[in-house]
């Protein structure tokens, strides 16, 4: 009879006649395809005729092999790609965790830091650089949303807050032309972000801030252990074409301790009561921890907000810069 190859991509059925007597063999070969070519064959034998039920079942096992050969290969390579992806992403944390700064080389000042994105990558950022000799200044930037977008968007206001800052500009201008260049930039895709900059005169013990649409800043004051917050002085950027902020002016003595963030604390859910975190918590154990070192304090206030949710996934990504006052540099 026929060989496999000369079969074509339907059902056949045939018999084999066997010598001496004995009963013939009715055998069915249902090809499998995949990819307009036949992958194997489905091949039943016995002694009595295929009906045509029976064909049409065993054609719907074929098909069904097919399928399941389609659905196998693809999900190989959709495998392949994830593996891929996640390579990529890798390389992505690298280049973020790269990029933070390091707080250590700030004179006079303990700050510590948590960074802890929602998914692989973070539309949070934070930066900190010397303008001069005597000036530093943090910037600590919230885009809408979380993910691969928000991240590159956050990257690219990271590059143009490096780009325009400069000893001469304060906090308050230097917001102003970054949301200028940011609305020309990213007006089209609907992406816009809060953000706070934050100049430390090291020389005077100054510290000059502003914020764009930003969660309020809490600043504890270690000498009548009172604490302080400064709502945001200016709209979000990339949302206006023209804004103008405010600045707040801070004259921090030794202990005082100031903790910047973003709303992925406060906007943490309780899974439980529905409930946020807010603001009053966060101001609470702020200020109940205060005296710690920055590093502790995080901690704590981290510990509280992941108790809140339960030890739920975090449904955003969180921020948060502490930062104490200890003393002149230059004394």
């Amino acid at each position: 009879y026929r060989t496999f190859e000369e079969k074509s991509t339907a059902i056949s059925a045939f018999r084999i006649q066997r010598p001496g007597g004995s009963k013939d063999i009715h055998c069915l070969i249902a090809p499998i395809s995949f990819s307009d070519e036949i992958s194997g064959y489905i091949l039943l034998q016995r002694l009595w005729e295929f009906d045509s039920d029976e064909k049409n079942l065993v054609s719907l096992c074929a098909d069904f092999a097919g399928m399941m050969f389609r659905r196998i290969t693809i999900q190989r390579e959709l495998d392949s790609q994830y593996d891929r992806y996640k390579a990529e992403i890798a390389k992505v944390r690298k280049i973020q965790a790269a990029a933070l700064p390091d707080f250590t080389r700030v004179g006079g000042y303990d700050i510590a830091y948590t960074f802890l994105p929602a998914e692989d990558i973070s539309g949070d950022f934070f930066d900190g650089f010397f303008l001069d000799e005597s000036t530093y200044q943090i910037v600590l930037c919230d885009v809408s949303g979380h993910g691969m977008a928000s991240s590159y968007v956050g990257n690219e206001i990271r590059s143009l807050f490096r780009s325009v800052s400069r000893p001469e500009l304060f906090p308050a201008d230097t917001l102003a032309e970054v949301n200028k260049l940011l609305f020309m930039d990213i007006a089209e895709i609907n992406y816009f972000g809060t953000a706070i900059v934050c100049r430390f005169d090291l020389l005077s013990g100054d510290i000059v801030f502003a914020s764009a649409g930003h969660p309020p800043v809490v600043v504890y004051q270690e000498h009548d252990e009172s604490h302080a917050l400064y709502e945001s002085t200016g709209p979000l950027i990339g949302f206006f074409e023209s804004a103008s902020f405010k600045q707040v002016v801070l004259h921090p003595s030794q202990g005082d301790c100031i903790l910047l963030y973003t709303d992925g604390i406060t906007e943490t859910i309780s899974p439980i009561t529905g409930e946020l975190f807010g603001e009053r918590r966060l101001v609470k154990y702020f200020s109940d921890s205060a005296t710690l070192q920055p590093r502790e304090i995080i901690q704590e206030i981290i510990g509280n907000v992941y108790e809140f949710a339960e030890f739920t996934n975090q449904s955003d990504d969180i921020t948060m810069i502490c930062i104490k006052k200890l003393g002149s540099p230059y004394a």
